[in-house]
């Protein structure tokens, strides 16, 4: 382990990723789509290269997911090799901890924390939300 940016401890767990403890409960992860290392973490966000998940990707359709609770994006169809397994670590993570998960881009990694951005995988939302 060692201090990265702002104090916070930073460790690559030998699964494809980094994590980031960004303050004592929010753990970011960038390319990871496990939960076990942040199950203490008050927020869950995995960082990609697209604004947030999205319904209907790569069709005239497409359109972001705002909001959504685990059951309801258990019933939609993601990519196994791209945002699947993200979209499966959210819902974990969400349905064991209660807590929220969130998926966005990095550049967005303030506005995803704030609850602004990406988006957020909720036991406590309904359905879900799109832009």
């Amino acid at each position: 382990m060692r201090r990265g940016l702002k104090g916070a401890i930073t460790d690559v767990f030998g699964l494809g990723g980094l994590v980031l403890m960004l303050a004592p409960q929010v753990a970011v992860a960038y390319r990871r789509d496990t939960t076990r290392p942040v199950l203490g973490a008050d927020l869950f966000v995995m960082l990609t290269d697209v604004p947030a998940v999205c319904a209907g990707w790569g069709t005239l359709q497409q359109r972001s997911i705002r909001k959504a609770s685990p059951p309801a994006l258990a019933k939609m169809s993601f990519a196994a090799g791209s945002m699947g397994p993200k979209v499966d670590a959210a819902c974990r993570f969400a349905t064991r901890t209660g807590k929220t998960a969130a998926i966005g881009s990095l550049a967005e990694l303030g506005r995803i924390v704030a609850g602004d951005a990406g988006t957020t995988v909720s036991t406590q939302a309904t359905g879900i939300t799109r832009e």
